[in-house]
């Protein structure tokens, strides 16, 4: 027997015994009566392949499995660990240092990480003199992660395939959320009738309508992208209903700063992009389509003033007079709730609060926890960040893509004037892209260069003259 044939051999029974134990587990859990038995009989099968797609592609397994489960990261809790989005998250990381260790190649880091390192230092600093040290301790686990994911992928070299497989992951899993929401709203299941708007639940779990709004503005962005700019008319095509959907899960959150930051978004592409006509019209129809689906959003932005925006300008009175207090170096990262509590009675609301709220605006949240140096750190780790788009000239076939996710930054910048994004997966899964695109032109410069190196090694050489 040869060579090739003791392989093939070696695989086969390889694959045998595997799934000959794959069929043991499964019939164990099946007689256990375990509910979620089906479901990991297919994760055991599917282990060995999802092995070899992380050793070769993880970019493409595990980080597009990550961007999946993260419309829903709130819903899967994996008790005091966290949630199937951060267990998701170590796998990403893990997979993506050993193909670095493999390789041996790594993109030279973009400034906009160093200038997160500092705001990350900061934040390190200020739990030093933190009013509740517990509470940094929880912000500081949940940057440190975001950041440390953030840092690996923006090393990686990317492919194409690869580059394209994250945005159509971003796009189809925030597409599925969407329908899953407005199938809800629809069949009149958890929706809030007095807010007109769906809260999805599992158990003592929910999203919060206005980040599952906020994370549909990516996606959106992807998708007019790719309406206008893709090669294939079969993709093009498919944006349609996809852009559709996005707007219908933007109508049943009924999420008023959701709806802003989206039209922000939309004006920057037609501020920006050559197809500025066709996309003005399609806006039409999906604000249209929207206040059709959902004619409680024209009602809840009446109400805007009446109720304080849900009570968001209350906070922000909180929030400026702690901000006099602790100006300088701030309460401590995490602290906001803090320090609004010790200022809530000293503020006259026409709206009941309580105790212990969020910011509801990122800007604000960073200034009371972090002072005035971490407000500036974070404005200027923004201001790199979205700078590293400028690596993609006008003309460059990769220009569309860079003004789209330009726009949804922008979008996120405005969702970040309403809520408290700076801690939320989508954000940095929006730079993530960012840094994903400059990776991009990297590994094509390289590639450049290495042809034009093998063509000049293999032309042939002209003999001397003979004198």
């Amino acid at each position: 027997m040869t060579r090739i044939g003791q392989r093939r051999g070696l695989v086969l029974a390889a694959v045998a015994a595997w799934a000959l134990c794959t069929a043991l587990v499964s019939a164990r859990m099946l007689a256990s009566g375990w509910i979620l038995a089906p479901e990991a009989s297919v994760a055991i099968a599917l282990a060995p392949l999802g092995a070899y797609a992380a050793l070769r592609w993880p970019l493409i397994f595990p980080f597009c499995a990550y961007v999946f489960v993260m419309p829903f990261d709130t819903l899967t809790t994996l008790g005091r660990f966290g949630s199937m989005t951060k267990a998701v998250g170590l796998v990403c990381a893990a997979a993506l240092v050993l193909r670095l260790v493999r390789s041996r190649t790594m993109v030279p880091p973009p400034k906009a990480l160093g200038a997160w390192l500092l705001l990350l230092l900061w934040m390190f600093l200020s739990a030093a003199w933190a009013m509740e040290s517990s509470d940094s301790a929880v912000a500081l686990a949940q940057y440190v992660a975001l950041l440390a994911l953030y840092a690996i992928v923006a090393v990686m070299p990317v492919t194409a395939f690869e580059f394209d497989s994250v945005l159509g992951s971003t796009l189809v899993a925030s597409v599925l959320a969407a329908a899953y929401g407005a199938w809800l709203f629809r069949s009149g299941q958890d929706v809030v009738a007095s807010a007109s708007r769906v809260i999805i639940r599992h158990g003592d779990n929910y999203i919060d309508p206005n980040n599952f709004a906020a994370a549909l503005i990516l996606p959106l962005a992807i998708a007019l992208c790719w309406l206008f700019t893709a090669r294939s008319r079969l993709l093009r095509v498919a944006m349609l209903p996809a852009i559709g959907v996005l707007v219908l899960g933007f109508a049943t959150s009924g999420s008023r700063g959701g709806m802003l930051a989206a039209l922000a978004m939309v004006l920057w592409l037609v501020v920006r992009a050559r197809y500025r006509l066709w996309l003005a019209g399609v806006a039409a129809c999906t604000v249209a389509g929207a206040l059709l689906s959902n004619p409680g959003l024209v009602q809840r932005f009446a109400q805007t003033q009446s109720t304080d925006a849900a009570g968001r300008t209350d906070v922000w009175r909180v929030g400026l007079l702690a901000l006099r207090d602790h100006w300088v170096v701030g309460a401590g990262v995490g602290n906001f709730p803090d320090a609004f509590d010790t200022e809530y009675l000293n503020v006259f609301a026409r709206y009941v609060l309580g105790w212990h709220w969020a910011a509801h605006n990122t800007f604000l949240e960073i200034a009371v926890e972090l002072g005035f140096v971490g407000l500036v750190l974070l404005v200027a780790a923004l201001w790199v960040q979205v700078r590293t788009l400028r690596v993609v000239p006008q003309g460059h076939p990769l220009y569309d893509t860079r003004l789209a996710l330009e726009a949804a930054f922008v979008g996120l910048l405005v969702a970040a004037c309403s809520g408290t994004l700076l801690n939320q997966k989508y954000l940095w899964l929006c730079f993530t892209a960012i840094v994903l695109l400059r990776s991009r032109m990297v590994t094509e410069a390289w590639r450049a260069v290495s042809l034009a190196r093998r063509a000049q090694a293999q032309r042939p050489r002209r003999r001397a003259a003979v004198a």
